[in-house]
């Protein structure tokens, strides 16, 4: 995988993720869906795997809190209301802002031989990273199913 198509993909994934939280309050993000984890889960999760991105690619963290990352990650209670370790909706936006231009910028730093190189399981940094923007893709996805579960209209045109 190469850097433009990382950096295109971290575009587009960033574009739709802002279009399905338009008009979102945290009161919103935290109304659980009759299967599937809430709003707040699905961005706290997809910070918790931008920051693992940002790991593959050598950069420093973006700064998300370490809670995330226990709260957070797969296997995690569902989040079912505010509570110890449940990050405000504001919070994980701004959070997700700054992950996304964080990661844009490692992908262009990032050499033919960075992304070449073995990581893990049998996978080079740049599938790595490509890997986790798919599953982020999926996140996305979930959250526009949220979105009209709450009654707001689909955003992805």
């Amino acid at each position: 995988m190469d850097a433009e198509s990382l950096v295109q993909l971290m575009s587009f994934s960033q574009r739709a993720l802002g279009a399905n939280l338009e008009g979102f309050t945290h009161q919103e993000s935290l109304a659980q869906p009759p299967s599937g984890n809430c709003a707040n889960w699905l961005l706290g999760h997809i910070l918790l795997h931008r920051e693992r991105m940002l790991a593959a690619l050598g950069a420093p963290p973006a700064g998300s809190d370490e809670a995330v990352a226990e709260r957070y990650d797969r296997g995690s209670p569902p989040v079912t209301g505010d509570g110890a370790g449940v990050a405000r909706f504001e919070s994980l936006r701004g959070a997700l802002d700054e992950s996304a231009r964080c990661i844009t910028d490692a992908v262009r730093r990032a050499d033919g031989a960075t992304l070449a190189a073995d990581y893990q399981n049998g996978r080079t940094v740049g599938q790595f990273v490509a890997l986790l923007m798919y599953h982020e893709g999926y996140h996305v996805g979930q959250i526009g199913a949220v979105r009209r579960q709450l009654g707001k209209p689909g955003a992805i045109r």
